[in-house]
């Protein structure tokens, strides 16, 4: 059995996270493979000092980077700040990068696959920043499957449940991934 990494982008608290409750709701809904559920929140790592290219990684940026090489795809699910991935996930995207082995990706194996999501209450739904994260995924050394946006995150999501349009979208988002592994 594969293991789907699910990552909360965000560092907020997850009961103060709209993206940590998409993330939490994508979890259930992967059925063939095991599933780990992490957010940014659970990983606070120091900023990446440019200029320390060879100084000791940090523990913490070890613990993080063995999660996510230990996966076999990754749920990236970010929140959008001003057009953007937030500070916190570029921070660890940097760092992730220093961990590799000679011919990995940023994270982990060659071609891994990746599902980008995103939230948020405006109507954009965090789209501006899944599309270049979306164009960075194959210089990062990834393979991106998909990106889905939820727009106007509290009309769509009540009681734990999505509306049936938003909910059969990002189902068929987790099953293309899933027949992908």
């Amino acid at each position: 059995m594969k293991k789907i990494l699910i990552l909360n982008g965000s560092n907020s608290a997850p009961e103060e996270s709209i993206n940590w409750q998409l993330a939490s709701w994508v979890a259930t809904r992967f059925t063939r493979h095991e599933v780990v559920l992490t957010s940014l929140h659970e990983h606070p790592l120091p900023m990446y000092p440019l200029g320390h290219e060879n100084d000791l990684l940090p523990e913490s940026v070890i613990r993080l980077g063995d999660i996510v090489r230990d996966c076999s795809a990754l749920v990236i699910v970010s929140p959008e700040h001003n057009g953007l991935m937030p500070a916190c996930l570029k921070n660890v995207i940097d760092w992730l990068s220093r961990t590799r082995e000679q011919g990995e990706s940023f994270f982990g194996e060659q071609g891994k696959k990746v599902l980008l999501l995103s939230t948020s209450p405006g109507k954009n739904g965090g789209a501006t920043n899944l599309k270049y994260m979306g164009e960075l995924m194959p210089w990062w050394g990834c393979v991106l499957v998909g990106t889905y946006s939820v727009g106007e995150f509290y009309q769509k999501f009540h009681d734990g449940c999505f509306d049936t349009e938003t909910e059969a979208a990002l189902q068929e988002m987790t099953s293309l991934l899933e027949s992908q592994l």
